[in-house]
């Protein structure tokens, strides 16, 4: 059985999003909620550690509350992408220099969330957090960091930097999957950047995620995350 395990923050938008797209799965699963309407946790590692204390599943899948399945296969898929590459897996990741690797599209307009699209999983550096998911041997061995990710962003990032540094590898898998939001970089972003770009400076030279590309040299280190406060906080581009 796989294992899905979701912190939301507002029930009406994961009760007609994923919980409502999840009645046509064709196999058995189940749902950890772990409702933060009242803010009881302070980040997303630490919610969802709770939430697979809490999960019964041999797969284990962490999902955004605002995102839809468009093949009623999905999770029988992701647990043959688990299966057969045994590693992380996602939907959309980053490929160094080449950019977002993903079929995901999000927004009002549906477009598609990166620059390149795949018909074959893809083995990348990182994933983004609207869906990872891995056997839950893989989680044990890694868990969320919430020391590091004490905040609301690039938790997962620094779950498969974390992995890769244990031999797990993480890779993109062409299954679509629709996203309401399409995220922007905040504060909360960027100094959770820099605590993981100094956490894995020994082992990466460039860390990339789906938002960013950054050297973890401390002196460009920072200088890029002060780049991205200075443009998407204080002048809100």
């Amino acid at each position: 059985m796989i294992s899905l395990i979701c912190c939301t923050n507002n029930l009406k938008t994961y009760e007609e999003m994923l919980l409502n797209s999840l009645k046509a799965q064709n196999i058995e699963y189940e749902v950890v909620l772990i409702n933060n309407e009242g803010k009881q946790y302070s980040s997303a590692s630490s919610a969802l550690n709770a939430g697979a204390k809490l999960a019964k599943g041999e797969y284990l899948m962490f999902v955004h509350q605002d995102i839809t399945f468009q093949d009623p296969c999905f999770l029988m898929n992701i647990i043959k992408h688990i299966d057969n590459l045994n590693g992380i897996v996602g939907v959309a990741g980053s490929l160094e220099e080449k950019g977002v690797v993903t079929n995901l599209r999000q927004g009002a307009q549906k477009q598609l969330g990166g620059e390149l699209t795949l018909s074959e999983p893809m083995k990348v550096q990182t994933l983004d957090e609207v869906l990872i998911a891995c056997h839950r041997s893989v989680y044990e061995l890694v868990k969320f960091d919430e020391i590091t990710c004490d905040d609301w962003h690039l938790y997962g990032v620094d779950f498969c930097l974390s992995a890769a540094e244990k031999g797990i590898e993480s890779f993109v898998v062409p299954d679509e999957i629709y996203h309401k939001s399409s995220g922007k970089i905040s504060l909360g972003y960027a100094l959770s950047l820099r605590k993981v770009l100094k956490k894995h400076r020994k082992t990466f030279n460039k860390i990339y995620t789906t938002c960013s590309v950054s050297s973890t040299k401390p002196l460009r280190a920072t200088q890029y995350v002060a780049g991205l406060i200075w443009d998407h906080v204080i002048i809100g581009r």
